[in-house]
């Protein structure tokens, strides 16, 4: 079961002790007051996952999100590239800014240094900017995906992947299937 939260509500935070992880799916990161962003870090550190599936920031999630800088929104960055096998298979896969064909721009993510101990697992073709990695912080383990193309149909896949990666165990299946569609052909 899950839970879901509207930052734009203004509302305070559950407590978090009867959660295995939480999801932020939101650039709206900033809302989330000192004392919020206490409690989740506190949440982590004692053994919770966080997986970030969008680009946002707050200064209070600086060492969190394993981040040594303030970061702007640069609009510059264009496909990925898995440097690590982030689920069997992808490593080395590239995907070029012509695989999204239904997100308007690639581009939003943050011009970020990151400290040591981060694992990074996604780059851009373009630079090696980091566009995802993980961190263990205390007990815990954050995922950031530093890009919004989860939001495209081809990597929405990818969603379902980066919650499993940050509880200590996780187990889902994969298909692997092909499927070819042929479609107006006599029988």
């Amino acid at each position: 079961t899950y839970d879901s939260l509207d930052l734009s509500e203004g509302k305070e935070l559950p407590d978090l002790d009867s959660y295995l992880g939480l999801v932020f799916t939101t650039e709206s990161l900033y809302k989330l007051d000192e004392e919020a962003c206490r409690r989740i870090k506190v949440f982590v550190a004692e053994g919770g996952g966080l997986t970030v599936l969008y680009v946002g920031w707050n200064p209070h999630f600086k060492d969190l999100f394993g981040i040594a800088n303030e970061p702007n929104i640069i609009e510059t960055e264009k496909g990925m590239r898995f440097k690590e096998d982030f689920f069997p298979g992808v490593k080395g896969l590239e995907l070029p800014e012509e695989r999204f064909p239904s997100l308007p721009t690639l581009d939003a993510t943050l011009d970020v240094h990151l400290v040591s101990g981060n694992k990074i697992l996604v780059t851009s073709l373009s630079g090696n900017r980091p566009l995802m990695w993980v961190r263990d912080y205390g007990k815990g383990r954050v995922l950031f995906w530093n890009a919004q193309w989860l939001s495209d149909m081809e990597t929405r896949g990818f969603i379902v992947q980066s919650i499993l990666a940050t509880p200590g165990l996780a187990v889902s299946s994969i298909a692997n299937i092909g499927l070819i569609q042929i479609d107006d052909f006599p029988q």
